[in-house]
């Protein structure tokens, strides 16, 4: 590892175990090397507890982190935090929140893969965060997206499989210009959402208050299902851009559906 930990002079950092120490120096700034690859299964094949996180700033650089499995717990973050250019695959938990924040925290231009059994990814205690430019592929067994405070996507996609919980005191998301899409609703609630697209079946009714031009896929509501929320299109339409051009969409749906 070098660097000091400054904003001007980062840690640098190539390997997992350098990670956790300058992941948990209170308000450092952690960079990976370029071309930095981390297998999990080669640092940790049985598992990890959590960890606690004290830096105010990741940047990836791009670099994959693969096979994190968290056998208790997942990452704590205990102070603001900016996650950028970071992808995380094939990420396991057995029990509590993936990804815990006591405070407000930004993730831009990061991907999050993986199987989540546990009680959910997201813990949020901050009340004004963002995650941008970021692509989620998650499967639920049994545990929520997202517990806490609201959770702003912005031209972000989430997809998500299994069987996502619906109990206790869930976030909300408000999306701009994302899309929503997997096997199940993840969630119940989308506040103020706008231009965007909820394509997953829709097995139980949920709530999009004050949302605008609010798409939802009608041939994958379930039988029984009342939506009240949102313009209802099918999937041809959610195909065609000449059809959401007229609707003042901007989402170029050949890169998304």
């Amino acid at each position: 590892m070098t660097g000091s930990g400054t904003q001007a002079d980062p840690y640098i950092v190539d390997n997992w175990a350098d990670f956790v120490t300058a992941a948990g120096t209170s308000g450092a700034y952690v960079e990976f090397a370029a071309d930095t690859v981390i297998d999990m299964d080669n640092v940790a094949p049985e598992g990890i507890s959590g960890i606690t996180a004290r830096c105010s700033s990741i940047d990836g650089k791009g670099a994959s982190v693969k096979g994190i499995f968290f056998v208790s717990g997942g990452f704590t973050f205990v102070n603001y935090i900016e996650i950028k250019n970071l992808n995380l695959t094939e990420m396991r938990t057995l029990s509590g929140y993936a990804l815990n924040h006591s405070e407000n925290f930004v993730y831009r231009n990061c991907t999050i893969t993986g199987s989540f059994a546990g009680t959910g990814i997201f813990s949020i205690s901050g009340s004004s965060s963002l995650i941008d430019c970021c692509g989620f592929t998650v499967q639920l067994s049994g545990c929520v997206f997202g517990h806490g405070r609201e959770l702003p996507f912005r031209s972000s996609r989430i997809i998500c499989s299994g069987n996502p919980a619906f109990s206790g005191n869930l976030t909300s998301l408000r999306l701009e210009n994302s899309l929503v899409q997997g096997e199940k609703l993840p969630i119940e609630y989308f506040w103020s959402s706008k231009t965007s697209i909820i394509d997953c079946v829709i097995h139980r009714s949920f709530n999009a208050s004050g949302s605008t031009n609010l798409l939802v896929n009608s041939d994958k509501i379930a039988e029984g299902v009342t939506v009240e929320y949102g313009r209802k299109v099918t999937t041809e339409q959610l195909k065609d851009a000449e059809y959401l051009a007229s609707v003042g969409f901007p989402i170029v749906t050949e890169e998304l559906i």
